[in-house]
């Protein structure tokens, strides 16, 4: 999973075309993935003014301020997209999640229903509503949602590691430790959020949580 190599390539990308929006679009979350948070940033902006009708990148503008942890300011760029866009499932899923490191627990409940709702049950769907309903106090929700992912894993792949997410909500860090390993072993793609998810700052005090960022080479 080691993604060093990939900086040249965004940035060899972006010299052949610095018009490119969506070559910007992902080095900046490249940088993100990196704590690299001031960079990240800035491409993202960048990003947006040359597509703002690219819905990713204009909900991204949000979220990175929330990966960045400036949660107060992370609010406003996605509730612009969603006035727009109500349908959008991944707006209404970062929404949620911003909602919700801004303690504004019914607020992201509802938004992040919605994305479960819009989205079919996209299993991480279903975890950052069952992270949220886990850190709100709604413990036998945040079952219910485990649940959920084993029973979707019956019909089609679900990674361990929105497992994870859920289990780090509930405060039972060793049983979050165990699914982000395997998460690891399957090269789940949720792992190279593991620097900068907030929903993982529970897990951050832990050795092995450092050994796995180490792992996944995004420390420097």
């Amino acid at each position: 999973m080691d993604s060093r190599g990939a900086e040249p390539e965004y940035q060899r990308a972006i010299a052949l075309n610095p018009s490119n929006a969506t070559a910007r679009f992902w080095y900046g979350q490249y940088l993100c993935n990196l704590g690299r948070f001031d960079e990240c940033l800035a491409e993202t902006a960048r990003a947006h003014a040359l597509d703002p009708a690219y819905l990713s990148v204009a909900v991204d503008v949000g979220y990175r301020l929330y990966e960045a942890r400036r949660y107060a300011e992370a609010i406003a760029p996605i509730q612009k997209v969603l006035e727009f866009n109500p349908d959008f499932a991944v707006g209404h899923k970062c929404l949620g999640q911003v909602y919700e490191a801004n303690r504004m627990y019914p607020e992201a409940i509802a938004e992040l229903r919605k994305a479960v709702e819009l989205s079919g049950d996209v299993p991480m769907n279903v975890a950052a509503l069952g992270h949220a309903y886990a850190v709100s106090g709604y413990r036998t929700e945040a079952r219910k949602a485990l649940q959920k992912l084993d029973e979707l894993a019956t019909r089609r792949y679900v990674s361990h590691f929105p497992r994870a997410l859920i289990c780090a909500g509930l405060g039972e860090n060793d049983r979050a430790m165990e699914w982000l390993e395997r998460a690891f072993q399957e090269h789940s793609s949720g792992m190279v959020k593991l620097k900068v998810d907030p929903r993982l700052d529970s897990l951050r005090g832990d050795p092995r949580f450092a050994d796995l960022v180490r792992q996944v080479c995004l420390s420097p």
